[in-house]
């Protein structure tokens, strides 16, 4: 089951998140609760991590706003991360960054693998670490939209004129950007504060206080239309051989060539084609989750009930006698008898192995093991 911590959103609803935020302004949700994030990280889970002498640069850096450091100040000649060089830095102003945080801290991924599945995107983690008074990154844009989850401290977003709208994700941030104009809006982040920051929102950000400021950004990748024309075109090329023929761009560009080829794109906008473009969309956003292990050690009785871990399903997708199940880092697919096997593991609350309809003793144990392996279900122990 989620934690609190999960519903980043909370109270704001996702229609109303959808309908006046999302690409369009920031948008900050203040919370009384302090302590809304507090279990996702902490400055002791840092120093734990810092202190195994097993990270390198650049999933571990510093940045300055103030000064460039040099990695050779912090890092050996493997760059691997060489702490009194780092601590120095640190409380001399630098941030502390660790990126894909959600490699290295288990409520990260858990997080990471909720909000993929609710939004059907891709995500990632990154911790911010700041000393009081301080400020990391100079102002910048992201290429992706991200989710700012204060957890202690304080920081002040600043805001500028940006004449960049929605930049595709795998483009990146120029190092010659100039900023122009000066800051057309503040925002104070508290511990348990969430802010929302469209892709291409100019910000920069300075810790407030004498306290330490941690805060966790969640970047999520968004599927565009652009990613929904490629792949309706691939499929419609699988069908349609006319996409599939030479093109002869050395010749002069006619009338009827540009016809021809808006006929083309024509016959590959239909609702088939869109489904299947979104199916393979989909899959690719449940192939990129990092899967979860959790309960895989805990031993099954023979009279064992199961229940269907449900965070850890993206979507099930009935299909005539076919039951395609995207779960975090695969996507399965199940004929009958076994399709309706599944649907009642997702329909029921918990349900024993012999009650499964249509299977053998072997062919029940093999679905669920299968189905633990994937960790999308789990064993329910007696209370």
């Amino acid at each position: 089951m989620s934690q609190p911590y999960c519903n980043i959103l909370a109270p704001v609803s996702r229609t109303e998140f959808h309908a006046d935020y999302r690409e369009q302004i920031p948008l900050h949700i203040e919370r009384s609760a302090s302590d809304y994030f507090r279990e996702l990280l902490s400055l002791e889970d840092i120093e734990a991590l810092l202190s195994t002498g097993s990270q390198y640069f650049p999933d571990v850096q510093l940045v300055n706003s103030a000064v460039d450091i040099p990695v050779s100040d912090y890092t050996d000649s493997d760059r691997r991360i060489v702490t009194p060089g780092l601590w120095g830095h640190y409380r001399s102003g630098a941030t502390i960054v660790i990126s894909g945080a959600q490699r290295r801290f288990t409520r990260l991924a858990d997080l990471c693998r909720t909000v993929s599945q609710e939004f059907c995107m891709r995500s990632q983690a990154n911790a911010y670490l700041s000393p009081g008074s301080n400020q990391g990154f100079k102002p910048h844009y992201d290429t992706h939209d991200v989710f700012v989850l204060q957890v202690s401290g304080s920081k002040l977003f600043r805001f500028y004129h940006s004449d960049v709208a929605l930049p595709f994700s795998e483009e990146t941030f120029p190092a010659d950007y100039v900023v122009k104009d000066t800051v057309q809006e503040t925002i104070l982040l508290t511990a348990g504060d969430t802010l929302y920051i469209p892709r291409g929102i100019v910000h920069d950000a300075v810790a407030q206080t004498e306290d330490p400021s941690l805060h966790i950004t969640l970047g999520v990748f968004p599927l565009v239309v652009r990613d929904v024309l490629q792949e309706m075109v691939q499929a419609a090329a699988e069908r349609n051989v006319e996409l599939r023929r030479a093109i002869d761009l050395q010749s002069p560009v006619t009338a009827d060539t540009l016809q021809l080829i808006k006929q083309q794109l024509n016959s590959a906008v239909d609702q088939s084609l869109f489904e299947a473009a979104r199916s393979r969309l989909f899959d690719e956003v449940a192939i990129a989750m990092t899967p979860a292990g959790h309960g895989q050690l805990t031993a099954v009785a023979e009279d064992a009930r199961f229940a269907i871990e449900s965070t850890a399903i993206i979507s099930a997708e009935r299909n005539d006698s076919l039951l395609k199940l995207r779960v975090a880092g695969q996507v399965l697919e199940f004929p009958e008898p076994f399709a309706t096997a599944v649907q009642q593991l997702i329909d029921h609350e918990t349900i024993a192995a012999d009650e499964l309809a249509g299977l053998n003793k072997d062919q029940r144990t093999a679905l669920l093991d299968q189905l633990r392996n994937v960790n999308c279900i789990r064993v329910v122990l007696d209370s």
